[in-house]
Parts: C-alpha cells; sequence; structure tokens
C-alpha cells in the first residue's frame, strides 16, 4: 500500500471520445514508463470490456509513440509460459489467463503487454486480487510506445486502439504533466508513470512505482502533529482508499487509539514512551489478505500541555482553565493566551507548542447548581401524641440534619424544630420544618397540578394527616389521593389517633390567556423606537422571534404576541403605521454676492409646524420662508418640520455669501525698507481665490512671476533686489464664485 501518491487531474474538456460506449470497451490506464529494459517490451496498458463479448484477433493499435508499429497480437508457448511465470510472482488471490480462441468475455479487465518478450520481473503483479486476461503484441518492438516526461512537451499524446465495427477508443495525455515516484513532475525517478482514465476521458496521472496498472489497496494517512510530546492528543487520518477492500482498521502504537475502525481517530499517545512511535492502517482484502502502511509520530523528551482548574461552574460564575507552561497557545474558543476563563459547561481544548513540540490536552467542564432544597410532607407538621412523622428533603446532592444524621429523609416522633441544609461549590441552602404534637387530629389538601384545572386537564388531591388510620372522600372515594379533572369543591375527612378531622380544597376551572397589546406610540417617527408591551400570559413569544412581554420596534407593521399560561396559548396583533413625514425645501439662491436675498420653498410632507434658522440667529415659522444675507460668508439653514404625531424631521442647506469682486486693493507705491509697513506689493481682497502676477520693468524685461493662492505660502514682492522707479504688472485674478479678470497697472517702488 503506498503512502502519500501525489495524484494530478487534468480534465480534457474538449475531448470527446470518437466511438466509445459502455457496450464496447474502455482504455483505464497506461503504463507509460515502464521499469525493466528494453522499456519497450515491457509498457501496458488496461482496458475494461464492456457487455458483449470482443475478439482480440480483431485489435488494432495506434500507439501515442508515432514511430511504433501494431505487430499484431501473439498467443504461443513463449506468451504462455510467461502468463505462467506472472502467475508465479502474485502474492494475492489473484489470477492471469490468456483469453480461449482470442475471445476477452463481456465485463472483463484486460491487460495489454507491449510485447510477448516481457521481463516478468518488473512491473508487479504481486498484490493482484482479481481474475484478469493478458494479451501480448507479438515481438519486434523495443523503442518505447508512449512518450516519456519532458518538461518541455505539451504536445497531447494518443493511444487509439480499434476492435473494428465501430468499436473503438482513444485516450490523450501530455508528457509534461507524468509524476515521478515522489508524485513530482520532473525527470527523475519516472519509472512507473501512469496515467488513469475515468468514463468520459478525464486523466489523472499517477505513479506506482514498478508495478503493472492493476487495482492495488492504496491509502493516503497523515497525522495532525509528527512531532509532539509524550502524552499528548494527536488526529490520525486516512483518505483516498482505493482497491477491492473489504475492512480497514488502525493498530499498534503504544499509545490509545480511540476508533480503531474509523478513517479519522483521535491517538493519546504513552506518556512515558519517547522516539519514533508508529502507528499502523490496515486494510482487508477481498482475499482476506491485510495490506499495512504506518504513520510516524516522533515523541521528544518533555511533558506534553495540560489544562488544570476547577472541574465545575456554578450558573452565573466565571473560572480559570490554566495551561501548562509552553511557548504558544491556540485554545478551542480560539483564544491564544496560557489561561482563559469560561462560564459554561463544556470540553476544552488546548494545542500548545513547547520545548517537545506541538501536543493538545482536553479538559471538561460540568454544571453546578446551588441546592435548593425543599421538603416532604412540608414544613409545618402536626403529628398525634405518640407517633412519627418521616421528613424527606429534596433538590441537592447531600444533606445533613440538624440532628447530625447526614441522609436525605429523618423519622422524628418528638415536637420541635428541625434544618435541613448542604451546600457544594456554587452555594449553600437550608429548610426549617417544625414539628408539633397534638391530641387534636388535622388534615390538609394539597393539589399537584395548582388549584386552577384547565380543559382536559387532571390533579391529584392528596389527604396530608399525620397517621391516619383512614380517609372518606364526599365522593366516596377511601384513599389518601384522588385524581379530579373537574373544578369543584372537594372534601375529605381523616381518622387517626388523635381523632378526625375534615379539610376542603375549591378547584376553580382555568382559562385559556386574554393577550393584550399596548404601544408607547401608535405612530413610529423616522429615527425612532416604538415600545410594546403584552399582558394577559405568564409568558411571552412574538413575531419577531423575541421572548418576554416586551419588545421595541423600528419598522412600521403587524406584530403578533403568542401569550401562554398554564391552560394554553392564544395570540394577539397590533399595527403599526409609520409616519410619512418629511423636511425637504429649496433655497435659491444657493450663493450670491452680499446682501444676498434668499427664497426657501418648503417641499416637506406631513407637516403642520415649521422652524426655521436662517444661521445668523435669525429663525422663523412660517411654511416658506425670505431671509437677506448682508455680510459675506457660509450659513448652514435649517428646516425642523412637525407632523401630527409630534414627530419631527429636519433638513439642512449651505447659503454662500460672496463679498463683492469689486472690493480688491492692488497698491500704488511700496517701500521695502524692513519697518514693516507697506513693504510687499500684495493684492488683498476676501473674494480671491488665486492670482498670477508679472512684474516687468520700465524696459518691458520680465522682473518677477510668481502666482498666489488663498492658502499659499507667497504673499507678494519684496522688491528687494530692484532699484527705486515705476515697474509695471499684469495680473490675472480668480474669484471664489468662479470669476475671472485681468488687471493691468504700475506701482512705484521706493526704498
Amino acid at each position: 500500500m503506498k503512502k502519500n501518491i501525489l495524484l494530478i487531474t487534468c480534465l480534457l474538456a474538449f475531448f470527446v471520445k470518437p466511438v466509445f460506449s459502455q457496450n464496447c470497451f474502455q482504455i483505464t490506464n497506461i503504463l507509460a514508463d515502464a521499469c525493466g529494459s528494453p522499456e519497450g517490451e515491457n509498457e501496458m496498458v488496461r482496458l475494461k470490456i464492456g457487455n458483449a463479448p470482443l475478439n482480440a484477433n480483431n485489435i488494432n493499435v495506434d500507439w501515442a509513440n508515432t514511430a511504433a508499429n501494431f505487430l499484431g497480437i501473439c498467443q504461443n508457448t513463449t506468451t504462455a509460459q510467461k502468463v505462467s511465470d506472472l502467475n508465479a510472482t502474485i502474492l494475492s488471490c489473484g489470477f492471469l489467463l490468456e483469453p480461449t480462441g482470442g475471445i476477452l468475455p463481456a465485463n472483463s479487465t484486460v491487460i495489454l503487454i507491449t510485447s510477448e518478450n516481457i521481463n516478468t520481473s518488473f512491473n508487479s503483479f504481486a498484490n493482484l486480487t482479481d481474475t484478469m486476461y493478458v494479451i501480448f503484441q507479438c515481438a519486434g518492438n523495443t523503442a518505447g510506445h508512449f512518450k516519456n516526461f519532458s518538461a518541455t512537451d505539451s504536445t497531447f499524446r494518443t493511444l487509439t486502439i480499434d476492435f473494428g465495427v465501430s468499436c473503438i477508443d482513444s485516450a490523450l495525455y501530455v508528457p509534461y504533466q507524468l509524476v515521478n515516484q515522489q508524485g513530482q513532475a520532473v525527470s527523475s525517478l519516472q519509472d512507473g508513470s501512469s496515467i488513469a482514465y475515468d468514463s468520459i476521458g478525464n486523466a489523472t496521472y499517477y505513479n506506482n512505482g514498478c508495478q503493472a496498472p492493476i487495482i492495488t489497496l492504496n491509502a493516503i494517512e497523515s497525522v495532525s502533529a509528527d512531532t509532539t510530546c509524550p502524552g499528548s492528543l494527536v488526529t490520525l487520518t486516512a483518505s483516498n482508499l482505493t482497491g477491492n477492500y473489504s475492512s480497514f482498521f488502525w493498530a499498534g502504537g503504544n499509545g490509545v487509539i480511540a476508533s480503531p475502525t474509523t478513517l479519522i481517530t483521535n491517538y493519546q499517545t504513552s506518556g512515558t514512551f519517547t522516539g519514533t512511535d508508529y502507528i499502523q492502517f490496515a486494510m482487508v482484502g477481498q482475499c482476506n489478505d491485510t495490506i499495512r502502511d504506518s504513520v510516524a509520530v516522533f515523541l521528544q523528551s518533555g511533558s506534553a500541555v495540560s489544562i488544570s482548574g476547577p472541574t465545575s461552574v456554578c450558573n452565573g460564575d466565571t473560572i480559570v482553565l490554566t495551561a501548562s507552561s509552553s511557548s504558544s497557545y491556540l485554545w478551542s474558543t480560539g483564544a491564544t493566551t496560557q489561561t482563559i476563563n469560561i462560564s459554561t459547561p463544556n470540553t476544552y481544548t488546548v494545542t500548545a507548542t513547547g520545548a517537545c513540540g506541538t501536543s493538545s490536552a482536553n479538559y471538561t467542564i460540568t454544571g453546578g447548581t446551588t441546592p435548593n432544597i425543599s421538603l416532604t410532607p412540608g414544613t409545618n407538621i402536626t403529628i398525634c401524641t405518640g407517633q412519627s412523622v418521616t421528613l424527606t428533603a429534596a433538590g441537592a446532592s447531600s444533606y445533613l440534619w440538624s440532628t447530625g444524621l447526614i441522609s436525605a429523609s429523618i423519622t422524628v416522633s418528638a415536637a420541635g424544630v428541625y434544618t435541613v441544609s448542604s451546600s457544594n461549590a456554587c452555594g449553600a441552602d437550608s429548610v426549617v420544618v417544625t414539628v408539633t404534637q397534638s391530641n387534636t387530629a388535622s388534615v390538609s389538601i394539597t393539589s399537584s397540578n395548582g388549584t386552577s384545572l384547565c380543559a382536559g386537564d387532571t390533579t391529584t388531591l392528596t389527604a396530608n394527616a399525620a397517621s391516619a388510620t383512614s380517609y372518606t372522600w364526599a365522593g366516596g372515594q377511601t384513599s389518601a389521593s384522588i385524581n379530579v379533572n373537574t373544578p369543584g369543591t372537594y372534601t375529605v375527612t381523616i381518622t387517626s389517633s388523635c381523632g378526625t378531622a375534615t379539610a376542603t380544597q375549591i378547584i376553580t376551572p382555568g382559562a385559556l390567556p386574554l393577550p393584550q397589546i399596548v404601544a408607547s406610540a401608535a405612530v413610529l417617527c423616522p429615527g425612532a423606537a416604538v415600545t410594546l408591551t403584552a399582558s394577559g400570559g405568564n409568558t411571552y413569544t412574538w413575531s419577531t422571534g423575541a421572548i418576554g412581554n416586551t419588545i421595541s420596534v423600528t419598522q412600521a407593521g403587524t406584530y403578533k404576541t403568542f401569550a401562554t399560561n398554564s391552560c394554553g396559548t392564544d395570540s394577539t396583533t397590533i399595527t403599526i403605521t409609520a409616519s410619512t413625514l418629511n423636511a425637504a425645501f429649496t433655497p435659491d439662491p444657493l450663493t450670491g454676492i452680499a446682501p444676498l436675498e434668499v427664497s426657501f420653498t418648503n417641499n416637506s410632507t406631513a407637516n403642520t409646524a415649521n422652524n426655521w434658522t436662517f444661521g445668523d440667529g435669525t429663525t422663523a415659522t412660517t411654511i416658506d420662508a425670505e431671509h437677506i444675507y448682508n455680510l459675506a460668508g457660509l450659513y448652514t439653514v435649517t428646516l425642523i418640520v412637525t407632523d401630527v404625531a409630534n414627530c419631527t424631521s429636519t433638513a439642512n442647506a449651505v447659503i454662500e455669501v460672496l463679498e463683492d469682486t469689486a472690493k480688491i486693493f492692488i497698491p500704488n507705491v511700496i517701500t521695502p525698507n524692513g519697518d514693516g509697513k507697506n513693504d510687499l506689493f500684495a493684492v488683498i481682497g476676501s473674494t480671491i481665490s488665486y492670482t498670477d502676477v508679472d512684474i516687468y520693468n520700465r524696459w518691458g524685461q520680465l522682473v518677477t512671476q510668481y502666482s498666489r493662492y488663498a492658502k499659499g505660502t507667497e504673499q507678494g514682492w519684496d522688491a528687494s533686489n530692484e532699484k527705486d522707479g515705476v515697474y509695471y504688472y499684469v495680473i490675472d485674478i480668480g474669484f471664489k464664485n468662479g470669476d475671472f479678470k485681468t488687471v493691468k497697472g504700475s506701482v512705484t517702488v521706493v526704498h
């Protein structure tokens, strides 16, 4: 059984078989690079005959290597001896035979060997578990019939076999996709390169080494960690099983295999063994022969990871689990720290990497609950003088009575106060019972299903009396308990050593719940939520999936609640409508030069009130509005509208008010003497977006050229390297509102 065979599948989607049908035959395997020399005498092709027999004497072959001619089929004393020699090498229960009269039976498997001079010591049939027919090409071809591996050969090679009478099949392969014995598409170790074909001609490239193209038992085995610590947990996996096997199992190793007869199982390594630990995977063939392969786990010196912490967690509590010291951790919760906080019972796994490799450990946390003790027959008991009563506790795992007795039950005959208690890691509980002695008989009635009875229900009424010797119910029953299924008044009379006593229990009729829903608002405002509150039952389930008597909804629609009580379930609905309120308005214009008059048209829907704020401290409550902006700037206008349900909606717009573009300043004289006054030639104006400045001397020569943007770093021209005199400028000015103009003039420089 080979391990880790790489299968490379090439789907020849464009290849259509010429004539083949399942009733004729199919090429299933090609051994292209055979072991033995000369190779051309040892290559093989496996065929599957269809539903009708075929005559081998009618066969004609066009080999994939077109230089090789087909020499016909030979069946003689030489081929008979070759078959005998091959059968002698078979270790399993398979058998090879030549066809009688050349007839290949229907549904048989056939091996076509490329020469009657085959060397039977190569290309083993040892693991054959089936009966196969063998036919031989006549001797004469020693060169290969198939193109072997070539890293640069991507040409499709075709093998065609024709039995005549429109019975033909072809198989294609590409030489550069042939794989070696390590599953690699490289030139070394290529002996055994083979191709398998499915029913529609898709090719799978594989290499079983020096083995004939027979069906053998194969599997791929792997282990989750091939190096780990003693005592760690690893996972064994077997996959890609092939061949005629009847069963499989895992065996061996120094540890414990959790499920030997499953393909994937946990393996608990030995806590004391170190070194290489081999675990075998075995397949049982049709001949009852067992083929084995193994995986290895190297157990380094050191300790496997372990988990410490409490073994149970109480409701609402959190406990800490700690992994033993390692260099890295991965918990089943996704945490990567040495410790984790958990509050839920479960089995937790940590995988850790330390000095001895990677190992895993499991830790099971059970759920714990605080004791909750109940007492039978009750907490106030009256007994007759000379009688006794048995007190029985439930709701905990152990009990301690105030008498010192450790038991669930005690029998007392003396009046007094008795206490039963219990404690565990989750808390403690105790119950006090008072026992009173009396010479007067007393009785009480308890109901197993409450004092309200739903239609079709039954409850058990029990008469509780100390040392009662007889019971008489009003209906004639004489047992301590009776079953009733109708509401009514039930009376029992008891007799005891204390005398007689009578008790009455009224059972009222139960009814289905009457659910109601109240909404915090009937209309859902934009962006708001409505709270729905149900009543009339004990528990509630909503059509949204929520559980509880209240839910919060943010979408309009019809909501249903199912109310449940001891008698059953009923439902009711409520419809929440959405407000159609929507704030919207149109300003005209959006931008302009101060003073700017803007008209605001209210386009809101379902509004009954309007509140305007214009961004400059003024407001209005009219439907539409007009406003004048006297100063340049950006103003945010807000409209808040309200509807009849008191919902509100808001809309905003920004108005840009610009200064007059004519209000710009260009100096005609500068005095760049460093006194900080009038030192620069600069264009000033709040509405300016940019300036492109060219300055010339009186001879028309360009002195300087620069651009200034609203947020630029250049501020102007300081004429520091120029003489006193008159200079001329050409300035292109761009304004924030998109306008543009060119200004020409002169400036006098005086140092």
